[in-house]
């Protein structure tokens, strides 16, 4: 499993077999979590690894009599490292800089007059194990063990248990071994529910396509939102420029958008060397002369994008005929993509690229005479993928002009505005078919793009 397939896959769990936990992953989990980061780097966290029977059903009492801890082969205690002490240092320390800005002087100085230094000390190194034990608990769950977090025991004798010195304390528990129990996965909130852009008054929840598309664009310039409305032209240099994104040939040298009569030039720092590009564009005050220069500087290299923003989702368009295409599918799929790319090998590449498409709910089709005759794919979206999406449509030759690649984009659209995504839309800008064909499934013009491939002289 990738990353973000172990991160969504973890999940409390509070039932284990007795199968041990293999030493070669428990040092693995370790090793994750020694690669941690701490603030400034201090690395206050320490980790017990108990496997004694005794030990577990003693530390299963200090915490609330919660006896299934016990069960586990191996129980994490998440301990740090209390020594430091806000009291000691000089007023110019830079941790007491951080707590008084957070918490303020008031209750910062209450805190350091308090008796109880112990107390206060493990106060604030409470976070301290939390996030290298995240790295555990996500080592485990891509070994196919599971576990759960116990933030409830009793400190003093759990300390007593494990026979720490006065320096640390045991803050959690971390319980973990293989499940015994089935699989269940708790409803988490959308993003939109979590996040906000730059300001808690732009919270996604509150972007309408436009201003999501917007950002996904911010994202491919490498700029803030509120840079759109700069007027005129804005130049960016970006590192950006240098990768070349998943699904894409090459990286993109120089990577612009025009709206309106903004122009927004995202590109490579190296072409400062190369053209001095920088002082090419700086001065220069309408598009239509930068994109003049642009195909000077780079002739016939530069291509031209229209990319739109869905709008309205037409409701009058019937595509009950449609289907969405499972895994099973894939040799309708590969027929298809033979017969309309007769010069292409789908060798090595194209049923993975399908099991993609077909997984994240991508591929929408229609059936006459047997075969597939038009389909949607989608590109891979570099960008805040859990918001954006975009179809991709194919239709047989001798099947166009009968409506049906119009019925699969909006099957495929109707699919993602119900999944909590936006769709966008690109395509050639000469392409008068797609650009109909957006309009007629409710898209609207975003910007022109402009791009520069590298590979071929990337400076």
């Amino acid at each position: 499993m990738d990353l973000l397939d172990v991160i969504k896959t973890r999940h409390s769990i509070r039932s284990f077999k007795p199968d041990p936990v293999p030493e070669s992953i428990i040092t693995e989990m370790l090793e994750a979590a020694r690669h941690a980061p701490s603030g400034g780097n201090a690395q206050t966290h320490c980790f017990g690894v108990i496997t004694d029977e005794d030990l577990k059903v003693k530390l299963a009492a200090a915490a609330g009599h919660q006896m299934w801890i016990a069960t586990a082969p191996v129980v994490f205690a998440c301990c740090a490292d209390i020594s430091w002490d806000m009291a000691d240092v000089p007023e110019d320390d830079f941790g007491l800089a951080v707590n008084k800005l957070r918490f303020g002087n008031e209750l910062i100085n209450y805190l350091n007059a308090y008796e109880d230094r112990k107390a206060v000390c493990t106060l604030f190194q409470n976070a301290a194990p939390l996030i290298p034990a995240e790295h555990i608990f996500l080592t485990a769950a891509a070994h196919g063990l599971g576990g759960c977090f116990v933030g409830y025991p009793d400190v003093k004798e759990a300390n007593t248990v494990l026979n720490l010195p006065s320096n640390l304390t045991c803050l959690f528990l971390l319980p973990v071994g293989y499940p015994d129990e089935a699989s269940y996965m708790p409803k988490k909130k959308e993003i939109s529910e979590i996040s906000f852009c730059n300001r808690f008054d732009r919270r996604l929840s509150n972007m309408n396509n436009y201003e999501y598309t917007k950002l996904y664009y911010s994202y491919w310039i490498d700029m803030g939102m509120e840079t759109f409305d700069n007027p005129g032209i804005t130049l960016v240099k970006s590192e950006k420029r240098k990768i070349r994104q998943v699904g894409y040939p090459a990286n993109f040298e120089v990577y612009c958008l025009a709206i309106g009569d903004k122009l927004f030039i995202s590109y490579n720092q190296n072409l400062d060397i190369t053209y001095n590009f920088y002082d090419e564009f700086t001065n220069i005050k309408y598009s239509e002369e930068a994109l003049l220069k642009l195909n000077r500087i780079f002739p016939n290299r530069v291509h031209r994008r229209k990319v739109f923003y869905h709008d309205t989702f037409r409701e009058d368009i019937d595509f009950r005929e449609v289907i969405m295409l499972k895994k099973e599918d894939y040799r309708y799929y590969h027929d298809f993509f033979i017969t309309q790319n007769p010069h292409l090998s789908p060798d090595g590449w194209l049923e993975e690229y399908y099991r993609y498409l077909a997984e994240n709910h991508l591929c929408f089709g229609i059936f006459k005479d047997d075969k597939l005759v038009s389909v949607t794919d989608s590109p891979f979206i570099p960008y805040i993928p859990e918001a954006i999406t975009e179809p991709g449509i194919n239709t047989l030759e001798e099947y166009r002009g009968k409506g049906y690649a119009k019925k699969v984009c909006a099957a495929f659209i109707k699919n993602a505005i119900d999944s909590g995504k936006v769709p966008i839309w690109t395509c050639r800008h000469d392409n008068k078919a797609s650009v109909k064909l957006a309009e007629s499934l409710g898209y609207r013009e975003f910007a022109d793009l402009y791009t520069v491939e590298g590979g071929k002289d990337n400076g």
